[in-house]
């Protein structure tokens, strides 16, 4: 029906012709519509016999009845079919007078035997008309979408709106969740990210802390150095350190303080012969390199507790003797000892007894 109309059909033509085709389709629809109006236009002007007896023509004027909505035609004498028949002798007015009206079983009306079959026409098309209109007061449309449940005829285009509505509502909301959905995800992705960096500058502050906690503790390991320094070169002063004699005093002068000076012997030197026979006293290895060591700061410190010792046991008690002590590890073991001296804590492991 709706498309029909959309075609420029009335909806009375448009309903009509979906209850005659019994919704056969929009092609058969319109066939069916311009075959009724053809028939209807063809019954109503279709010319007629005039009686044997007539002696005059009388032209015949269709008048269109333009409000009705299945197009008739009102068939009327001409001014000049009247004028002829003014002229006609009265035997033969006499005579046709008993053709010339007809009483209408159906309205009462006298009409004229011209007009008659159109007025029969008029009234038959208004009987069909008040008939399909009765038909589609009670005619409906199976809906598809509502599981075949049957709409009015009248209601259906509307109804069939509202699915379109709905449907595009549907279409629109499962969007709107999609996006939704995607804004979430997105969310997810990022807060994931977010605590995946603050996990990381978690670490970095706990890092962070233990550098400072490290730093805080050397620099309190290099103030303690730097008092245990002072002290040491304060006694040294008080009590005039006596450096070995194989020390070169200008090599000292170029090295900091606390920092150690390798000198290489000679095995034939008057030093290296003294440590190769003290270190044969007691071992029996072969000595093939004899370096000495000169650290200012580790020697005035041994100098300075040298001098506390004998203030306290005197000269004459004090026992001093070389002692050869081994080490493992390489030369970082050897550097540490050589700016540090033998420290107990180090001494793990000994052969003859611990002896730091």
């Amino acid at each position: 029906v709706w498309q029909l109309m959309t075609m420029g059909f009335s909806k009375e033509q448009s309903i009509a012709a979906a209850i005659a085709t019994n919704n056969a389709g929009v092609d058969v629809a319109v066939d069916w519509i311009y075959a009724r109006n053809n028939h209807s236009e063809s019954t109503a002007i279709h010319s007629r016999a005039q009686p044997p007896h007539a002696q005059v023509s009388s032209p015949l004027q269709f008048n269109r009845v333009d409000d009705d909505p299945s197009p008739y035609y009102r068939v009327t004498p001409t001014a000049s079919s009247a004028a002829a028949t003014a002229t006609a002798s009265t035997t033969t007015a006499d005579s046709l007078s008993d053709h010339l009206t007809k009483k209408c079983d159906i309205c009462g009306l006298s009409i004229q035997s011209l007009e008659f079959s159109s007025h029969r026409l008029a009234h038959e098309w208004q009987q069909e008309q008040e008939q399909q209109q009765k038909q589609l007061t009670n005619a409906t449309i199976p809906c598809e979408q509502c599981d075949n449940k049957p709409i009015p005829v009248d209601a259906f285009a509307e109804h069939q709106e509202t699915h379109r509505k709905q449907q595009e509502l549907q279409q629109n909301n499962t969007m709107l969740h999609q996006q939704i959905a995607l804004l979430q995800t997105e969310h997810e992705e990022k807060q994931q990210h977010t605590d995946a960096l603050q996990s990381q500058l978690d670490v970095l502050q706990k890092q962070v802390q233990a550098m400072s906690t490290e730093t805080q503790s050397l620099k309190a390991e290099i103030s303690k150095r730097e008092q245990e320094i002072q002290n040491i070169q304060s006694e040294a002063k008080k009590n005039k350190v006596e450096y070995p004699k194989w020390w070169d005093v200008q090599q000292l002068q170029t090295v900091a303080y606390g920092h150690e000076k390798l000198i290489d012997f000679n095995l034939n030197d008057a030093v290296a012969k003294e440590v190769i026979a003290s270190f044969n006293a007691t071992a029996g290895n072969q000595v093939t390199h004899v370096q000495g060591i000169m650290n200012q700061m580790m020697y005035d410190k041994w100098w300075n507790e040298k001098q506390t010792l004998l203030q306290q046991i005197g000269a004459n008690n004090l026992n001093q003797r070389n002692l050869f002590h081994g080490a493992r590890g390489g030369d970082d073991i050897m550097k540490t000892i050589m700016r540090e001296g033998f420290r107990a804590e180090f001494n793990t492991a000994y052969a003859v007894g611990q002896g730091t």
